[in-house]
């Protein structure tokens, strides 16, 4: 009888297993290193349109489908992520889901095109000496990132004096 439960319990997992949806395992899933070249808004699309049959999963509230794609990161990315999913631990201990998304909403607020700075002629120029790090810095101690590129060093958090004439770019 002992025998019998143990088959009906590996044949229940089994199925589980056979039914349960797995990731591709191809080499062309589409990659983000979160480098300056790196378009953020193709990968995102790219990264859709590879995991199409786990749609529910990417839409559910888990962090399963993060989980799938965080293979397909590079180490900045991953770091990053690890951090956002760190944050979403609560004072109870209990840590919210970084779902598919909020990852692509924090994604987006970190690794966006800050560093292309509209020019007042109408053209857009960017930056080099607008790195991405120093942005999401002085993001984080609440300075907005175009003081950054216009030279502007605060002397304290609440003191950000902006130039009257903005340079020529």
């Amino acid at each position: 009888m002992n025998h019998n439960v143990m088959m009906a319990q590996a044949q229940a997992q089994a199925q589980v297993f056979q039914t349960r949806a797995l990731p591709k395992k191809t080499d062309n899933a589409p990659q983000y290193d979160g480098k300056l070249k790196d378009d953020l808004e193709l990968y995102l699309f790219a990264t859709e349109k590879f995991y199409s049959e786990f749609r529910d999963l990417m839409n559910a509230n888990t962090s399963e489908s993060v989980d799938m794609i965080f293979c397909n990161f590079g180490p900045v990315v991953r770091t990053f992520l690890r951090e956002v999913s760190h944050s979403l631990t609560r004072v109870d201990g209990i840590r919210d889901p970084l779902t598919w998304a909020l990852c692509k909403d924090r994604l987006r607020t970190r690794f966006r095109d800050e560093h292309v700075i509209p020019s007042f002629n109408g053209r857009t120029t960017v930056s080099s000496s607008f790195p991405r790090r120093s942005c999401f810095t002085m993001r984080a101690i609440g300075m907005p990132p175009i003081a950054v590129d216009l030279g502007v060093v605060p002397r304290a958090l609440d003191d950000l004096a902006l130039p009257q004439q903005p340079p020529v770019l």
